[in-house]
């Protein structure tokens, strides 16, 4: 397969997280004790450089955060594609960006979260790859 096919499925992967993040930061979990915990961050306030913020206002922010970040690398993959059709070897550097951020979402989602981030982002790996190694006039 040609580098924009495998960057592409990455980036449909990566858009797959987004959405998934995205939806699974809108809930509270649904375990025992999560409620509290929620409502504790909720009420506990504090000074961030002159704004009165909340445990919850950066659990919140930080993962929607993340989602435009997820969103960025989606749009990024896709260009990245546009580009590998033009310009090979302009678009190695690129992919090679978003290979090492994708690797290291591999890692930290392995150490900190569970399996459906972990799963997506290594097939994001494993297609960006992929997209290294198709010949250079593929």
């Amino acid at each position: 397969m040609k580098s924009r096919t495998w960057l592409r499925i990455a980036s449909l992967l990566l858009a797959v997280h987004t959405i998934a993040h995205t939806l699974g930061t809108l809930n509270d979990p649904q375990v025992p004790g999560a409620a509290a915990l929620m409502n504790s961050m909720r009420n506990f306030h504090f000074d961030a450089m002159g704004w009165d913020r909340t445990a919850w206002d950066f659990f919140r922010g930080l993962g929607l955060l993340f989602s435009v970040s997820l969103a960025v690398l989606t749009v990024l993959a896709w260009q990245a594609g546009d580009l590998s059709e033009r310009d090979p070897l302009g678009a190695r550097p690129i992919v090679i960006t978003l290979l090492a951020a994708n690797v290291l979402i591999t890692a930290l989602s392995w150490f900190y979260f569970f399996i459906v981030p972990v799963v997506l982002a290594a097939l994001t790996v494993i297609c960006l790859a992929l997209a290294l190694r198709v010949p250079k006039t593929a």
